[in-house]
C-alpha cells in the first residue's frame, strides 16, 4: 500500500525532528534479554529457549551478559550526564539571554512607549474615520431616498464648482443665501441621486429634442408662409374681381333707374321686383366679399375648403348677376 503525499510529508517531518537515543535503546535490549532468560529458567524452559535463540547457556554466556549490561549502563549514564550538562547550558544561555534582554529593554522602553502611543493614536484616527464613513453612508442613503438639501460656504462652492458657475447659480436663485451667527452660506435643495454621466446624457437628449423641434417649427413656418403668399394672391385677385362686379352692379342700377323713368305706372310692380332682385344681388355680393376676407384670414387651417368656397361664391355671383344685367 503506497503512502499518500501527506503521509510521506508527515514521515519526513517525524524523522527530521525525532531524536534516537541509542544508549537507552541498547540498555533496554540487554535488560530484555536478561528478563526473557530469567523467565524461561523459572518456568523450566531453558532448553527450549536455548534452542530457539541458538545459544549455549553456561558461565561464559552469563559473564557476557553481565559485561554487556554494565557497558550499556555506563553508556546510558554517560548519555544522561551529557544531556544534563546540555540542559544546564541551555538554561544558563536562556538566563543570560533574558538578563541581556532586560538590560537592553530599559533603553528601548521609551521607544516602545512612543510606538504604543502612536499605535493608539492611529487606532483612534481609524475609529474616527470609520465613524465618518458611517455618517457618509447614512447621508448617501438619505440622498437616495429623494430630494435633500446641501449647505456650504461660498468659498467651498467656488472651490468645487468654480467662481463663474457659482455666481451663475446664485444669480439664477439655485443657490439660496442662508446663514446663522453671521456666517454666509448658500443652500441648494435638489435630488442628488443622479450621477454626472446620467445628467450629461439627459442634457444631451434634451438638446437633441430642442433641435428637432426647432427644425420642425422652421419647416412648418416656411410652409405656412408659402401657403399664406398663395392665399394672399388669391385674395387680391378676388378683391379685384369683386370691384369689377361692384361696377357692373352700379351700372345695372343706373340702367334700372333710367328704365323706371321711361316705364308707365302700370309697370311699377315689375320695377319693384327688379329693385328687389338688385338688392338681393348686392347682399349676396357683400356676403361673398366677407366670406372671401374670412377665408384669407383662416387660410393656414383649411386652404382647400376656402378655395372651393371662393370658387362657389364666384359662380353664384356670375349666375345671379347675369339675369339682372
Amino acid at each position: 500500500m503506497s503512502l499518500t503525499p501527506l503521509q510521506m510529508d508527515q514521515v519526513r517531518t517525524k524523522v527530521s525532528y525525532s531524536e534516537v537515543d541509542l544508549p537507552y535503546n541498547g540498555y533496554m535490549d540487554i535488560l530484555a534479554k536478561v528478563t526473557r532468560l530469567s523467565g524461561n529458567i523459572l518456568r523450566g524452559q531453558l532448553q527450549k529457549y536455548s534452542t530457539q535463540q541458538n545459544i549455549e547457556f553456561n558461565d561464559d554466556y552469563v559473564q557476557e551478559l553481565e559485561t554487556a549490561a554494565d557497558q550499556k549502563f555506563l553508556e546510558l549514564q554517560s548519555s544522561l550526564d551529557v544531556k544534563k550538562v546540555a540542559q544546564e547550558n541551555w538554561d544558563q544561555s536562556n538566563s543570560e539571554t533574558v538578563r541581556n534582554m532586560e538590560e537592553k529593554i530599559q533603553d528601548v522602553m521609551p521607544q516602545l512607549e512612543d510606538i504604543k502611543d502612536s499605535l493608539q493614536s492611529r487606532t483612534s484616527r481609524v475609529r474616527e474615520l470609520y465613524d465618518s464613513v458611517s455618517k457618509v453612508n447614512n447621508e448617501l442613503e438619505v440622498l437616495l431616498e429623494g430630494r435633500t438639501s446641501l449647505t456650504a460656504s461660498k468659498s467651498q462652492w467656488e472651490k468645487e464648482l468654480g467662481a463663474e458657475l457659482t455666481e451663475k447659480l446664485i444669480g439664477q436663485n439655485y443657490l439660496r443665501k442662508t446663514g446663522s451667527n453671521g456666517e454666509e452660506k448658500y443652500r441648494v435643495y435638489d435630488n442628488f441621486t443622479k450621477g454626472p454621466n446620467e445628467l450629461r446624457h439627459t442634457n444631451k437628449a434634451i438638446k437633441i429634442d430642442i433641435e428637432r423641434l426647432s427644425e420642425e417649427l422652421g419647416t412648418y413656418k416656411n410652409k405656412w408662409l408659402k401657403d399664406a403668399g398663395i392665399f394672399s394672391q388669391m385674395t387680391s385677385a378676388l378683391r379685384d374681381e369683386m370691384s369689377k362686379r361692384d361696377l357692373d352692379l352700379q351700372q345695372a342700377e343706373d340702367e334700372d333707374e333710367e328704365m323706371e323713368d321711361d316705364d308707365e305706372p302700370e309697370d311699377e310692380p315689375e320695377d319693384d321686383e327688379s329693385e328687389d332682385e338688385n338688392m338681393l344681388e348686392e347682399e349676396q355680393v357683400g356676403e361673398t366679399a366677407e366670406q372671401a376676407e374670412e377665408g384669407s384670414e383662416e387660410q393656414g387651417e383649411e386652404p382647400i375648403e376656402e378655395e372651393a368656397e371662393t370658387k362657389g361664391s364666384q359662380k353664384e355671383i356670375d349666375s345671379e348677376s347675369t339675369p339682372g344685367s
